[in-house]
C-alpha cells in the first residue's frame, strides 16, 4: 500500500499647472504582438512548482502558528461564532447604506453539484463549493440564490427524489475535500451536513449534521461527495470520505446514518451511481486512512441488487483494475444496466478506464483508447484527483463523456481511439494554448444529460456552467462543440482581490479571482458582461488615470490601456490593447498571490514585492508597450531588504502622501512592519523605520495594512491566521498598538479551550458624512465598527441579508463616495452605497485653536487659504477635483501664526473642488466652487 499522509477527521504663492504632458513612450505596432496567458493553479501546464507555491500560499496565510496546520473543522467552528455575532443590514454607521451584488454576473465558478428536475428541464439546480445553492427556472438564462446567509456555502452534490409523487424533494451534501481554497492544505473545506428541500428547491433546511462535536472531523457525513436516492426503496446513499457509502435513514422526522460499503477511516474516495430499479455500482479507493490495517471491504468496483442485502465484488482477481489507486467515478449504463464504466485515479500521473460488464462479471480495460493528444492539455489524468468526470448518454450504452482538465466523448465506449476533432469536446482549447475552449471553462467536475432530452448535456466546471443542446453533433478543427455559457447570474466567482477606488461614482470593478483570471466590468443598478484581462489566478490589481495594472499567479504583471469608454482593454488577443510586462525582471521568491501598488499620489510609482525585497519603480508608465521583460527604471534598495524574511503585504498614503508601510513574514519568525515617511525620494535618502508589533505571535501572516486615507499615522495591521492575534490598530503611524479583535476572537476573552477564532483577511478605514467607520473582511463576512476598544471592541457583521457568512478576502472603502466594496470566495463582488449622506464637511471647524479659510468661495480659480497654526507646524494641502483625483499636493512649514498662500487654479474645469489640509495629525476638509 502506498504511503500517503492524510488527516482526519512656505512659499508667497504656487501655481497650479492643470496640463498634463505625457511623453511618447509607445512603440509603432507592425503587427499585433500578445502577451502569452498564464495557465491556472489547477491547469495541467502549470509547473509542479506554481502548484506547490499555491498550497504554500494559502497555508501559510491561514495556519496556526504554534502547531503549523489549520485548524480541524474550523469552517463549522467558526460559523458557530457567526451565529452569535451582532448582525446589520443596511447600515455603516448611522448612514444607510444599499448593498448589492454587483457580479460579474457571467462569470461562475467552481461547481460540482448539478441536477435538473425529471419533470421540467426548465428547472436547474446548481451548487457552487464555496458559493450556495442556486436554482433557474428558466434554464440557466437567470438564477436565484436559494440558500440563507446563514447556511453553508459548501455544496458538493445534488440529487431529487424522483419518485413519483415525490419530485419536490431534493437534498444536497456538502465539505469539499480536494481543492477548495477559501480553506488550504491540510484543512479541508468542510460542510455542516446534509439539507433538504420539500418545496422543489425554493428553501432549504439541515436534516442531519454533526452535532455532538461540530468542531471537529467526527462524523462521516462531514465530507460528503455524492448524494442520492434510491428510486426502489427512497434510501439516501451517500459517498463519504474516509469511510465509504453511507445510508441516511428516517424514523418519524428524526435522521440516522448507518454504514453500507466500506468502514471508519478505510477509504479516503469512493463513488456510486444508481439505476433506475435501485441497483447500485460503487468504487473504493485503495488509499485509506489506516495505513497498513485491513478494511472491511477491499478496494475495488461493487455491485448490489435492488433486493440484495450486501454488495459483492466485480472480478476481485482481475489483472488489469489497479491494486493501487485514488479517487475513481463509476456510472451504469441507463439503456443497458448490465454495462458500467469506472474512470480511476492511480497517482499524479497515470490513470485507468475499464467497462464493467456485469453479466460476465468481468472489468474490460480499455485504458489504452483514452485521449492523448499532446503531453498536456489534450489528455486525462494530469490534475490527480481535483477533477473527475464521466456521464453515459441515456439511449446509447457506448457513447462516453469523460474529463479532468478537459472533456472528451467517445461513441463506443472507447474501444478504439477516437480522432480528436471529434473527441475533445470541451476545457482547454484544442490547438494546444492554454486558452479556455469556446464557452466552456476548463477544470471539469460534473456531467449531466438531461433527463428530457438524451442530446442535451450540462457541464459544471471551475468557470460555472455550460450547457449545449446535442452533444452527438459532428465537430471539426474550425467547427467546435457549440456550447452556450449559463452564467446568467450564477455568482459564485472565487475573488482573492479587488481593485482599489480611486474616482467618485466609478461604476468599473475589477478583481483577481481563483481559476478566471481578472473579470473587469462595469455595475451600477445592474452589470454588464465582463472582460478577463489576465489569465490564470487573478491577483492584485488596479484601475489608474491612463493604465489598468492587473496581475497572474507569482506576481506576473501586465499594464494595459483603455479603450474610448474608459474600459481596460484586454490583452489577450485584442488588437486594441498597447500592453506591457512591468515586472522586475531580476525579481526573485514572488508570492502565489503577489502585491503590488501603485501610488494613489504619483500614478508613475509602483512597489513590488518579491521576496525579501521591496522593489520601486518611478516611471512605471515609460515602459515601451510590448515588452515581455525588462530592468527598465527598476530598483531595490537594500534599506529596504528583509533578509530572511518574505514581504507579504504594502500599502501607500495619501494624506501625508507617499508613506510607505510594509510588512514581512517568517514561517518561525516574529513578523515585521516597516514604515518609510517619503518612498519616493532617491534611494540614498530613504529612511526605514521599524514599527513591528510586539504582541504578534511568531509565524503571523501579515496579510493587510490598512491606511486611514486622510491620516497617514492612523493604520490597522491585519494577520490572517487562525488563532492569533489578528487585528491591531495604531493612531501614531506603529509607534503604539492596540490589538482591537474584540468579539470575533474568543480566545481573546475567554479561557475556553473550544472557543472560535475567524480568518480575518483585509480592513478598509472610512471618513464618510461626519463619521468614521472601521471595516475589515474575514473569513465569516464583512464587519464594521466606529469605536475601537481594544480587546472589547464590538464588531458588527455587516449586510447580514446579503453577504451572510461568505468569505470575503478583501474590503475597500471610498471617502469620495462613501461606497464599500468587498471580494467575497464565493459570491463574487458586493458593493454598499450611501442611501443619504454628504460626505465631505465643508464647514469642519479647526481643532486645538486652529483655522483653515478659504476665499473668496466661489471663485475664478484664483483664491487664498489662510491656516492659523503655531510657528513652525508641518502643513500638507492638496485639492482634489469632484472625481477625487488629485490635482495639486505640497508639504508646507509655517513661518507665522498666520500663514497665507494663494493658488492660481484657472487653468482647471468648473467644477467643486474638495481643498485637504492635514495639520497635527488632524485632517480638515472644505470644498471650493471654481466657475
Amino acid at each position: 500500500m502506498k504511503n500517503r499522509s492524510y488527516i482526519l477527521l512656505s512659499v508667497a504663492s504656487v501655481a497650479i499647472a492643470a496640463t498634463v504632458v505625457l511623453t511618447n513612450r509607445h512603440v509603432t505596432r507592425n503587427h499585433i504582438k500578445l502577451p502569452p496567458k498564464v495557465r491556472s493553479s489547477h491547469s495541467p501546464k502549470a509547473a509542479a512548482q506554481t502548484i506547490k507555491n499555491r498550497e504554500a500560499y494559502f497555508f501559510h496565510m491561514l495556519r496556526d502558528p504554534a502547531v503549523n496546520k489549520i485548524p480541524n473543522g474550523i469552517r463549522s467552528k467558526e460559523l458557530a461564532l457567526y451565529s452569535s455575532l451582532p448582525k446589520s443590514t443596511l447600515k455603516s454607521g448611522s448612514a444607510a447604506y444599499d448593498w448589492s451584488e454587483a457580479g460579474p454576473n457571467d462569470v461562475g465558478g467552481r461547481t460540482r453539484a448539478l441536477a435538473i428536475d425529471t419533470r421540467n428541464s426548465n428547472i436547474v439546480i446548481a451548487g457552487g463549493v464555496s458559493g450556495g445553492i442556486w436554482k433557474s427556472t428558466d434554464q440557466g438564462e437567470s438564477w436565484q440564490l436559494k440558500n440563507s446567509p446563514d447556511e453553508t456555502y459548501s455544496v458538493t452534490s445534488i440529487c431529487q427524489d424522483t419518485r413519483s409523487g415525490q419530485e419536490n424533494n431534493w437534498y444536497y451534501a456538502s465539505g469539499e475535500f480536494n481543492g477548495n481554497s477559501a480553506d488550504a492544505t491540510g484543512s479541508f473545506y468542510s460542510g455542516y451536513g446534509i439539507y433538504k428541500s420539500t418545496d422543489n428547491g425554493e428553501t432549504w433546511n439541515i436534516v442531519y449534521g454533526s452535532n455532538t462535536a461540530p468542531f471537529e472531523w467526527d462524523d462521516i457525513s462531514d465530507y460528503i461527495s455524492k448524494i442520492k436516492v434510491n428510486p426502489y426503496n427512497g434510501d439516501l446513499i451517500l459517498a463519504a470520505h474516509s469511510y465509504g457509502l453511507i445510508k441516511l435513514s428516517e424514523t418519524d422526522g428524526t435522521y440516522s446514518l448507518s454504514g453500507e460499503l466500506g468502514g471508519g477511516n478505510d477509504h479516503v474516495y469512493c463513488d456510486f451511481d444508481i439505476d433506475s430499479q435501485g441497483n447500485i455500482l460503487a468504487v473504493l479507493s485503495e488509499a485509506n486512512f489506516n495505513e497498513g490495517s485491513t478494511p472491511d471491504n477491499s478496494p475495488g468496483v461493487y455491485y448490489k441488487q435492488y433486493n440484495a442485502t450486501a454488495f459483492s465484488q466485480i472480478d476481485a482477481s482481475s489483472t488489469t483494475f489497479p491494486s493501487t489507486h485514488d479517487r475513481s467515478v463509476i456510472r451504469f449504463a441507463p439503456s443497458n444496466t448490465n454495462i458500467g464504466y469506472v474512470f480511476t485515479n492511480i497517482d499524479e500521473t497515470n490513470i485507468s478506464f475499464h467497462k464493467i460488464d456485469l453479466t460476465n462479471n468481468e472489468l474490460i480495460d480499455r485504458t489504452a483508447n483514452l485521449p492523448a493528444f499532446d503531453s498536456n492539455n489534450g489528455k486525462l489524468g494530469p490534475q490527480a484527483n481535483y477533477n473527475m468526470t464521466l456521464a453515459v448518454k441515456p439511449d446509447d450504452e457506448d457513447f462516453i463523456i469523460i474529463g479532468n482538465t478537459s472533456l472528451f466523448r467517445s461513441n463506443d465506449g472507447f474501444a478504439s481511439s477516437p480522432t480528436k476533432d471529434y473527441s475533445w469536446i470541451g476545457g482547454y482549447e484544442t490547438d494546444g494554448g492554454n486558452g479556455q475552449y469556446t464557452n466552456h471553462h476548463a477544470d471539469c467536475h460534473i456531467t449531466i444529460f438531461d433527463p428530457n432530452n438524451n442530446d442535451a448535456v450540462w457541464s459544471g466546471h471551475d468557470g460555472g456552467l455550460s450547457y449545449v443542446a446535442d452533444i452527438t453533433q459532428n465537430t471539426t478543427a474550425s467547427s467546435l462543440m457549440p456550447w452556450i455559457d449559463k452564467n446568467n447570474g450564477y455568482n459564485v466567482t472565487q475573488f482573492y482581490t479587488i481593485a482599489d477606488i480611486n474616482t467618485a461614482d466609478d461604476d468599473r470593478y475589477i478583481g483577481g479571482t481563483q481559476d478566471n483570471g481578472t473579470p473587469a466590468f462595469r455595475y451600477n443598478t445592474s452589470t454588464s458582461g465582463s472582460e478577463n484581462i489576465s489569465s490564470g489566478d487573478g491577483g492584485y490589481c488596479y484601475l489608474g488615470a491612463n493604465y489598468a495594472y492587473v496581475s497572474s499567479q507569482n506576481g506576473t504583471v501586465i499594464r494595459t490601456n483603455y479603450d474610448a469608454q474608459n474600459f481596460p482593454i484586454n490583452p489577450f488577443g485584442n488588437d486594441g490593447a498597447e500592453w506591457s510586462f512591468v515586472v522586475p525582471a531580476d525579481a526573485t521568491g514572488q508570492l502565489y498571490i503577489n502585491p503590488f501598488v501603485i501610488n494613489p499620489n504619483n500614478e508613475e510609482v509602483m512597489y513590488y514585492a518579491a521576496g525579501e525585497n521591496v522593489w520601486i519603480n518611478k516611471a512605471i508608465e515609460d515602459i515601451f508597450d510590448f515588452d515581455n521583460s525588462n530592468m527598465s527604471g527598476w530598483s531595490a534598495p537594500s534599506v529596504l531588504d528583509v533578509p530572511g524574511y518574505t514581504v507579504t503585504t504594502m500599502a501607500v498614503s495619501q494624506s501625508p502622501a507617499n508613506v510607505l508601510y510594509y510588512a514581512a513574514y517568517a514561517e518561525s519568525g516574529n513578523p515585521l512592519v516597516y514604515k518609510v515617511e517619503n518612498s519616493t525620494v532617491d534611494e540614498g535618502s530613504l529612511v526605514r523605520n521599524d514599527i513591528s508589533i510586539n504582541e504578534a505571535n511568531s509565524g503571523s501572516y501579515p496579510n493587510c495594512i490598512a491606511i486611514n486615507p486622510r491620516d497617514a499615522n492612523e493604520i490597522i495591521v491585519i494577520f490572517s491566521n487562525y488563532n492569533v492575534p489578528s487585528i491591531f490598530y495604531s493612531s501614531d503611524g506603529g509607534v503604539n498598538y492596540t490589538q482591537i479583535d474584540g468579539n470575533l476572537s474568543y480566545s481573546v476573552v475567554t479561557t475556553d479551550p473550544t472557543a472560535s477564532d475567524v480568518s480575518v483577511r483585509g480592513a478598509a478605514i472610512l471618513n464618510w458624512d461626519d463619521e468614521k467607520t472601521y471595516y475589515i473582511s474575514t473569513s465569516i463576512g464583512l464587519y464594521k465598527t466606529q469605536t475601537l476598544n481594544g480587546t472589547s471592541t464590538v464588531w458588527e457583521n455587516v449586510a447580514t441579508n446579503n453577504l451572510g457568512n461568505v468569505v470575503c478576502n478583501m474590503v475597500k472603502t471610498s471617502d469620495l463616495d462613501g461606497k464599500v466594496v468587498t471580494a467575497t470566495h464565493g459570491r463574487g463582488i458586493f458593493v454598499g452605497k450611501p442611501s443619504s449622506g454628504t460626505g465631505f464637511s465643508p464647514e469642519s471647524t479647526a481643532k486645538n485653536n486652529s483655522s483653515f479659510t478659504v476665499y473668496p468661495n466661489p471663485s475664478d480659480g484664483m483664491f487664498n487659504i489662510d491656516v492659523k497654526t503655531a510657528s513652525g507646524s508641518n502643513m500638507f494641502i492638496s485639492i482634489l477635483d469632484n472625481n477625487g483625483r488629485i490635482v495639486f499636493e505640497n508639504k508646507f512649514n509655517s513661518q507665522e501664526e498666520l500663514n497665507s498662500y494663494q493658488f492660481n487654479l484657472t487653468d482647471v474645469s468648473a467644477g467643486i473642488y474638495i481643498i485637504k489640509l492635514n495639520l497635527d495629525n488632524q485632517v480638515y476638509a472644505q470644498k471650493i466652487s471654481i466657475r
